[in-house]
């Protein structure tokens, strides 16, 4: 699948109504962007501007979907580490099928 950041808002969106319960900014700014360190990466700046970023080389991928539901976890939990919320997090979302299909 060919990059499309319209399509990783189209994610974010149904992935926010879904499995976050409207709770995630609808402003939120999601791009995609070349990282050799990571897959993707949640940001809060102090201001309370938000963002996830996914790498390039997953893009429009099962595994950039994977990604994007980890860094909407951070920014649900406000945990931006992988410390006890996160990971509470993520067993809720496994738990309620978030991964089913693309993992």
């Amino acid at each position: 699948m060919a990059l499309s950041h319209a399509q990783l808002r189209r994610w974010y969106v149904a992935y926010n109504k879904r499995w976050f319960g409207g709770k995630l900014p609808d402003d939120m700014d999601l791009f995609y962007a070349p990282d050799d360190k990571a897959h993707g990466l949640a940001i809060c700046h102090e201001n309370g501007e938000r963002m996830i970023k996914i790498d390039t080389a997953i893009a429009g991928s099962r595994w950039a979907k994977m990604t994007l539901l980890h860094e909407c976890n951070h920014h649900y939990t406000g945990d931006f580490t992988h410390g006890v919320r996160f990971q509470a997090g993520m067993a809720r979302l496994a738990t309620l099928g978030a991964f089913r299909g693309i993992w």
